[in-house]
């Protein structure tokens, strides 16, 4: 509940709020780790288009910074998500998601592909 709350108040690329969930995400990664990646799904299915670029940061921040097993539970979903995202929100917003995706290419914790 608290992870989603936040997530919802996510509206803008917020360094500090990115940070807190991302903290939130480990400590809690044994137990909650697919209540998060629900949370996701369905944020990024229903979030206006203007607010999917900070929960995209925040995966992202999720997945490099802890990986397993949040990468394994975001891939369920990431492709169908992130090609939604792109076709939903304007050019600027457009590129900079471009520009995510291309960090995802090398953002493994191998130093290969993320996703």
């Amino acid at each position: 509940r608290y992870f989603k709350q936040q997530l919802d108040h996510l509206t803008y690329n917020s360094k500090p709020v990115i940070t807190s969930l991302t903290l939130f995400a480990h400590e809690h990664a044994i137990r909650m780790a697919s209540v998060v990646a629900q949370c996701f799904d369905e944020h990024l299915r229903t979030c206006p288009p203007q607010y999917l670029l900070p929960a995209f940061y925040l995966l992202d921040s999720i997945c490099k910074n802890i990986g397993a097993p949040y990468i394994a539970l975001f891939s369920r979903f990431i492709e169908r998500a992130f090609l939604s995202a792109y076709h939903a929100v304007d050019p600027v917003t457009r590129t900079k998601l471009e520009e995510l995706l291309g960090t995802w290419k090398t953002g493994g914790t191998d130093g290969g592909e993320l996703f």
